[in-house]
């Protein structure tokens, strides 16, 4: 009986993780964003979302090739990880090489320190990935759900939606950056 548990614990790992970085996969998102949701609006919580996507990485795979590309993306998930709380936090490889981040009870003040902490973190220690050793940045769009009246107008899509629009406003001001702003409708 303990090992048929087992084996069905793993097999449930393996359904919601994401098997290059280690990090949850969309199907856990879409199944856990709802719920963490729901828990912001019903005790007028805050909740943040940070998305972060890979600086030129189509470079890199260029450049140094996939397998390289794979440490890249294994390294840059494993230093996220190391900075979100355990058991609180959670991060999702949302693409390729875009991940999202929820923190639920986080305020704005606490997503755009965190969201700035990790784009530090990122670019101040190369990756070796082989013989190579790359320097990568990353741009970061983070955006808070404040405990307001307002909250139950929001959508998992709305809030997801907004991140990456200011991800991708990083992006264009010059990559590298974080750009914050609390969710509006």
């Amino acid at each position: 009986e303990q090992s048929l548990r087992s084996a069905n614990e793993e097999i449930r790992l393996l359904s919601i993780k994401d098997p290059l970085t280690g990090c949850f996969n969309r199907s856990y998102l879409n199944e856990r964003l709802p719920q963490e949701l729901t828990r912001a609006r019903r005790y007028r919580r805050p909740l943040s979302l940070i998305i972060c996507d890979i600086d030129h990485f189509k470079n890199i795979n260029d450049n140094y090739g996939h397998q390289a590309g794979d440490e890249v993306l294994k390294e840059f998930a494993a230093r996220i990880m190391s900075s979100i709380r355990d058991q609180v936090d959670w991060i999702v490889r949302y693409g390729g090489e875009e991940f999202l981040i929820i923190l639920p009870e986080t305020d704005a003040g606490g997503t755009q320190i965190l969201a700035e902490r990790l784009r530090r973190k990122i670019t101040e220690k190369t990756i070796n990935a082989g013989r190579q050793t790359i320097s990568v940045t990353a741009s970061f769009g983070s955006t808070c759900l404040q405990s307001d009246s307002q909250a139950e107008l929001y959508t998992q899509e709305s809030i997801i939606r907004a991140a990456d629009a200011l991800m991708y406003e990083a992006k264009e001001s010059g990559r590298n950056r974080v750009c914050f702003r609390p969710v509006a409708l």
